[in-house]
């Protein structure tokens, strides 16, 4: 039995978070890499695959990572040592099978590590980052609105399809971004963020759930629109990029965060 290390990407729209839901029959990233490792490769144990963060329904990721463990069919019985499967062979057909079947999700890349390794304990930070557009000037697009009352709300209908579901939509005008740079601010370090966690995460008990996180860093920095040249009406907005950093997050702290911000 080896260990294996993935780097993985993807876009999270069709997916109801990582983790799977047990006996609920919905789509998510755990269970969608599993099959693929497991119908890809056949491994002769039964695949058990550790996500490390596990993101909600809809949420996107550059490279989250994820272990497994995964014993080679031996083809070779005179051998009593069992050989690993190469990591970029891992890699190569696990992409195969998530590509042949339509799934949005890559492995960036595949590592043999030691069985002690735990992709989750063992992770020295992790980052998430929300892009926000903000509209401009609201009484441009209320003007617009006026004159087609019959084709609904105007914002919606010209918001940049490139950024649909890949950006937070801020709609009220005038947005002031140093304050939002100061409330940010404020949250860095350690804190007791019960307050910034679901409703069901605060009903746990104090034993199962420690609430004190540290944040070790929030940047608020300008961004830029996909394609914008191609886009005319992304000049109505102004994009900016809020990256959160630190060693761990409660369960929708890093939203509320933001809504809260």
């Amino acid at each position: 039995m080896h260990r294996y290390f993935m780097c993985l990407s993807y876009i999270g729209t069709s997916y109801c978070g990582v983790q799977s839901q047990g006996w609920v029959p919905v789509k998510t990233i755990h269970a969608a890499v599993k099959k693929a490792i497991t119908e890809s490769l056949k491994p002769e144990n039964e695949v058990r695959l550790v996500i490390c963060s596990r993101t909600d329904s809809g949420v996107h990721a550059l490279s989250n990572t994820a272990h497994v463990d995964l014993l080679r069919k031996q083809h070779n019985t005179k051998s009593h040592l069992p050989r690993a499967y190469c990591p970029s062979f891992v890699t190569n057909m696990v992409n195969k099978y998530l590509l042949e079947n339509k799934e949005g999700i890559r492995i960036l890349n595949t590592r043999l590590v030691p069985g002690s390794f735990h992709c989750r304990y063992n992770a020295k930070g992790k980052q998430y980052i929300y892009r926000l557009a903000i509209i401009k000037d609201p009484t441009t697009l209320a003007a617009e609105s006026a004159k087609n009352t019959r084709v609904g709300n105007l914002h919606d209908r010209m918001f940049p399809i490139f950024e649909y579901q890949r950006c937070t939509p801020i709609k009220v005008s005038p947005f002031d971004v140093n304050k939002f740079i100061e409330a940010a601010q404020v949250l860095e370090g350690e804190h007791d963020f019960a307050s910034f966690a679901k409703a069901a995460a605060k009903n746990r008990p104090a034993t199962l759930l420690c609430t004190k996180k540290k944040v070790d860093r929030i940047e608020v920095t300008v961004g830029r629109p996909l394609l914008e040249e191609h886009n005319r009406w992304a000049s109505h907005y102004t994009f900016i990029d809020v990256e959160i950093t630190g060693s761990g997050f409660l369960h929708h702290q890093v939203r509320l965060t933001i809504q809260q911000g």
